[in-house]
């Protein structure tokens, strides 16, 4: 018994391992599985709504999901990418986060009108040095010229995200319905 505890007491004095998430989000390669388990995270918060919406007609969005935030109606509409943000996956993003605003999500399925939308870019990697400062300025010039909100969710916000909101059992769950390592 001693070695039992004693293992388990160092565990509890190092703390949690989290580098696992990291390394696990990270080693998605296909969109639609990302789709998918952030889709699970997403139903985790029980949203108004959330649904997958990828596919010949997106209109830039991935996901969409209607949450409360500070008791007001806000939809999310994300678009997903495996991997780091380099300069052609931004070319292709940026097109698809403009279409976002450009088409609204017919309301049918919306139980409310939302009060406001924030497209967001959501990534397993980072943007890259390159992009970083491209990335940014646009951000703020549809802020700026057009009023759109756009937030860039990258693996440690993800992580972050994950942890600050509980859903750590939620990842895993949906790591083994999806088949991530």
């Amino acid at each position: 018994m001693r070695p039992v505890i004693g293992e388990s007491a160092l565990q509890i004095l190092l703390g949690p391992v989290r580098t696992w998430m990291h390394r696990s989000l990270a080693s998605i390669t296909s969109e639609t599985t990302l789709q998918a388990v952030f889709l699970r995270l997403l139903q985790a918060g029980l949203p108004r709504y959330a649904q997958v919406r990828h596919g010949p007609i997106e209109y830039g969005k991935d996901l969409v999901a209607l949450l409360d935030v500070n008791e007001e109606p806000v939809l999310y509409c994300y678009q997903v990418k495996v991997g780091d943000i380099d300069t052609r996956k931004w070319r292709e993003s940026r097109a698809e986060l403009e279409e976002m605003f450009l088409v609204r999500l017919p309301p049918l399925q919306l139980p409310v009108t939302p009060k406001r939308t924030v497209g967001v870019l959501v990534s397993n990697g980072h943007a890259n040095p390159y992009v970083e400062p491209v990335l940014d300025a646009w951000f703020a010039e549809q802020r700026k010229v057009h009023g759109r909100t756009f937030e860039f969710q990258h693996l440690d916000r993800l992580v972050e995200w994950i942890c600050d909101h509980r859903l750590v059992n939620e990842l895993k769950l949906a790591f083994t319905e999806h088949g991530v390592a």
